[in-house]
């Protein structure tokens, strides 16, 4: 069985780099609802490795997710990829059932034929008991700001050496906080039963945002301001991760009231060229690969680069009552790991 383990920065590896990856990225016609703007990315080619995604895994019955133990892990949990070909699990993928909702940590690509424990935070504060043995797909990715602060928080753990793990309090706060944004209440704080009571309104943004043929990604603006995107090495899984990805985005976007915010290509296009200079840090992936944490002050995100190929990215900008927030959380968890190695 693989875990992960104690991880440092790296200089090299597999090589390749993420910036002229970002710079190939060629944008497609703006989709618009209300203030929410999408452009579809396309990549000029197809290179690295073939991969399954999780839930044509799941549905193939090639994959099987499930607690590490009967006792279960809150942080973990456990990957049996019995297909000849690798998984890919997305960053902020969530998985329902067994004791507890859970989402991803880190885009993985796990080896063909494989078990694996794998990095998780959860959504569902309340619960703790099995509603089933293995876990389900959701056909949901973590709500965009929660899944960017979640990125922010696994780099600082990366950097400190601790693995990839997420700041589960800030997660659990920042489900809360969305829930009562939403007027909305969960018997277990579940952050997927938010999804299921705006289901309606998700999918009319759905219908504006038509996947396109040959997408490999997508560039979200929100209220006038570039928001985020991701970007994967292939087509096909993109298309089968594009319903998730939209979803994730426009969930906050929909419980405001719309401004008259429109596309501007020009800022959409300044924010890819500002994350294609950020800075990047490599560190050991849980499966194949590299986790590449990349930020620059306003923008940061996270990559998987395995055989020299950018796999996955996902990008977020921030803005500067983000980044307080933000510090004040790492002071936080500094604090409590200093009163840990104290007592």
């Amino acid at each position: 069985m693989k875990t992960s383990s104690t991880q440092t920065p790296q200089e090299s590896g597999n090589g390749g780099s993420v910036a002229p990856w970002l710079a190939q990225a060629r944008f497609g016609a703006p989709q618009t609802f209300r203030d929410i703007v999408v452009w579809p990315l396309f990549l000029p080619a197809e290179p690295g490795p073939s991969y399954r995604t999780l839930d044509e895994a799941v549905t193939l019955g090639t994959a099987q997710v499930t607690e590490v133990s009967e006792s279960g892990s809150v942080p973990q949990l456990k990957v049996i990829n019995q297909s000849p070909d690798p998984l890919l699990i997305l960053d902020g993928e969530e998985l329902i059932g067994a004791k507890q909702n859970r989402v991803v940590n880190t885009t993985l690509l796990l080896p063909a034929r494989s078990e694996t424990v794998i990095p998780v935070s959860c959504t569902e504060q309340g619960r703790w008991r099995h509603t089933s043995h293995a876990f389900s797909s959701s056909e949901v990715v973590m709500e965009m700001k929660i899944r960017r602060s979640k990125v922010r928080s696994v780099s600082d753990s990366l950097q400190r050496g601790e693995g990839h793990a997420s700041n589960q309090g800030q997660v659990w706060n920042e489900i809360q906080a969305l829930h009562a944004k939403a007027a909305h209440s969960s018997p277990t704080g579940a952050m997927h039963d938010l999804y299921v009571q705006r289901e309606q309104d998700l999918q009319s943004a759905l219908a504006s945002f038509p996947a396109v043929a040959g997408q490999h990604g997508l560039l979200v603006s929100l209220r006038g301001q570039p928001a985020g995107c991701d970007l994967l090495s292939r087509a096909d899984a993109y298309q089968r991760l594009h319903g998730k990805l939209i979803r994730s985005y426009v969930l906050d976007a929909l419980l405001e009231n719309p401004t008259e915010a429109g596309a501007d290509e020009a800022q959409a296009r300044e924010f890819l060229l500002s994350a294609a200079q950020c800075r990047e840090e490599r560190f050991p992936a849980v499966g194949h690969g590299e986790s590449v944490r990349l930020h620059n002050g306003r923008t940061a995100g996270a990559a998987l680069l395995h055989e020299g190929t950018v796999i996955h990215v996902a990008l977020f900008r921030f803005e500067s009552g983000d980044e307080s927030a933000a510090e004040s959380h790492k002071m936080a968890g500094l604090a409590q790991r200093r009163r840990h190695l104290d007592s």
